[in-house]
């Protein structure tokens, strides 16, 4: 499901009208770094908002069905150890149809890369693309109908045939 809109909240102790200790703690706490690693957990829908609360977040999202990130969360530049004030929202996730090792960019070496093919994921921050895992298990095949005379098998129907998806070969 979705992240809530809560997620990580103290806003209870910061709406005290006068202010306390958990209250002063609160507003510390969110100047602090804060770490979260919710990496390939099926999470949908969009990031909240209501994490602009945070001045230094570090959240791993990669994986995850995430299909829209507002762009006041691209504006926070110490987020992602303030990767966020150099690559914006690339920094957080990559965009649809990208990917990075890291679902994310992180620096100029390791940019989000197109996936090629027809292959595209309609969600942010992928750490890899169907089409580049097809690609690889294109060429164990290859290897695998070569190596074991894919010629004379009984039924060898569409392989190696770059027109047939390697999920259609007999």
């Amino acid at each position: 499901g979705p992240i809530p809109d809560d997620f990580l909240s103290n806003d209870k102790l910061i709406e005290i009208d006068s202010v306390s200790t958990e209250a002063l703690a609160a507003l510390a706490r969110r100047k602090q770094k804060v770490n979260v690693g919710l990496r390939g957990n099926r999470i949908e829908g969009s990031i909240p908002v209501s994490l602009t609360k945070f001045q230094r977040l570090n959240i791993d999202l990669a994986d995850n069905l995430i299909t829209y990130i507002d762009n006041e969360l691209c504006q926070m530049d110490n987020w992602m150890g303030s990767d966020v004030g150099t690559y914006e929202c690339d920094a957080i996730l990559c965009p649809a149809g990208y990917f990075n090792r890291y679902g994310r960019q992180t620096n100029p070496l390791h940019p989000c890369e197109k996936c090629e093919g027809a292959e595209r994921s309609d969600y942010l921050g992928a750490t890899k693309c169907l089409s580049e895992i097809k690609k690889r298990e294109r060429e164990i095949l290859v290897k695998f109908y070569n190596e074991c005379g894919g010629s004379r098998w009984k039924n060898n129907e569409g392989w190696l045939e770059d027109s047939i998806d390697i999920c259609n070969w007999h």
